[in-house]
């Protein structure tokens, strides 16, 4: 079924229609005041639109909404059902289209492109910059075309060391360098300049060459001499630094503190003299070779032995006495009274206590003597018969600083063969 506006009949075949009342003033329009559902059916015989909200016919839209659209340079047209598609083509070194442009190289601003900011770098990615006019300023970019054409040159003057100078020909392009100070004359060898320090003299500037010598270091870097001095060890010399506890150094004088070595212990690699000073607060020594304080150094007190064997005896007449050592004893064999006599050697300060010489024979007379070194004065200490031990001792203490000491047996002998067996010294401490 349609709906049909066109006609005055009631109906059409296969078509609903309005009746408009003839009665009605020519040109008034018939209203709907409702939705019209059309129900999936057509609307027939309308008139073509004139105003904004008039229905539209089939013949009016097709007439005014065809659209005819062909790509241009840089433009890619598709249409798929009636739909088309506009997008700018990829722009390439021969065709106008589209282009992203690196934030590093470009600044974007309202479509217009412009290289980036003055200082940052522009990477050309080993590509030519083209169409460049030749620099007038003196930050401009060079030309080959500008470079080519340079008639002079403007380098450091060798000869003033220091400063600018034209030194080429304008119009022969020839240039002259002369050396100078420290400077050795230029030589040229093909299109290379050769330039070349003169060796350094008492009297000329040039190139010095720096040595490393005992217990010193040298380091070049970029042309840079570094001279150090090697750290000191106990095989090479070099620098060192002194511990302030046990060393005092002044003006490179380096002493020993007067208080002496503090708190840290100290090895010597060689004799070590205290040069008439005492080494003073040194901690009692622990293994065998240290040093011992003399507070460690204790002499026990008591009753002390010094023994002497017979061996040691010896004849005041060694020429014509006849005697012989027998191991520790000493024998005679003389007929006629010999005397003997043996070195004591006792602590100084000791006290001697009781003296005693024991032999074969009971009769001969045993003494010990004191004597001055300076040969002026002997005198007796002790004196009993031999195998009697005698303990009243005058002038017991001994002073080695002014004596000497000595045993004696006298008339040695008499009943052959007789023998000393030895002696005992009692004394304390």
């Amino acid at each position: 079924m349609a709906l049909n506006l066109g006609s005055d009949s009631e109906e059409e075949e296969g078509s609903i229609g309005f009746q408009r009342d003839v009665r009605e003033t020519s040109g008034v329009e018939s209203q709907i005041n409702a939705q019209l559902n059309m129900n999936s059916h057509k609307i027939v015989n309308v008139l073509n639109p004139t105003g904004a909200q008039d229905a539209a016919t089939k013949a009016w839209v097709e007439a005014n909404t065809i659209l005819d659209i062909s790509p241009g340079e840089g433009i890619d047209v598709s249409i798929v059902a009636q739909a088309a598609t506009i997008s700018g083509e990829d722009a390439t070194a021969s065709n106008k289209g589209i282009a992203s442009f690196e934030a590093n190289n470009f600044d974007v601003v309202n479509g217009q492109v412009t290289f980036a900011t003055q200082g940052e770098t522009l990477n050309m990615g080993t590509n030519l910059i083209s169409n460049v006019i030749d620099p007038s300023g003196a930050q401009d970019a060079a030309t080959k075309n500008y470079v080519d054409s340079i008639d002079h040159l403007k380098f450091k003057n060798v000869a003033a060391d220091s400063g600018t100078t034209q030194v080429a020909d304008s119009t022969t392009d020839t240039l002259t360098i002369q050396g100078g100070a420290g400077i050795d004359t230029v030589g040229v060898a093909g299109d290379i300049i050769q330039i070349a320090g003169e060796d350094s003299t008492a009297g000329n500037k040039g190139i010095i060459i720096v040595a490393a010598g005992e217990a010193i270091n040298v380091s070049y870097v970029s042309g840079t001499a570094t001279i150090e001095c090697e750290i000191a060890t106990s095989a090479n010399k070099g620098v060192a630094t002194f511990n302030t506890n046990n060393f005092a150094v002044t003006a490179g004088d380096v002493q020993i503190k007067a208080n002496g070595i503090d708190q840290d212990e100290i090895q010597f690699s060689a004799d070590f003299s205290a040069n008439t000073h005492k080494i003073t607060n040194l901690t009692d020594g622990a293994a065998a070779q240290d040093a011992a304080a003399f507070g460690q150094i204790a002499i026990s007190s008591g009753t002390k032995y010094l023994s002497i064997p017979g061996s040691a005896f010896l004849s005041e007449n060694p020429v014509t006495n006849d005697f012989y050592r027998d191991g520790n004893y000493l024998t005679s064999s003389e007929t006629t009274a010999e005397s003997y006599v043996a070195p004591v050697n006792l602590p100084h300060g000791a006290v001697v206590t009781a003296v005693i010489i024991q032999g074969t024979t009971t009769g001969e007379n045993c003494t010990m003597a004191r004597a001055e070194i300076d040969g002026d004065l002997e005198a007796g200490m002790s004196s009993a018969a031999m195998n009697t031990e005698d303990t009243t001792i005058s002038n017991a203490t001994i002073n080695n600083q002014t004596y000497t000491y000595a045993l004696r047996v006298a008339s040695l002998g008499i009943a052959e063969p007789s023998s000393i067996w030895g002696a005992r010294i009692t004394y304390t401490i």
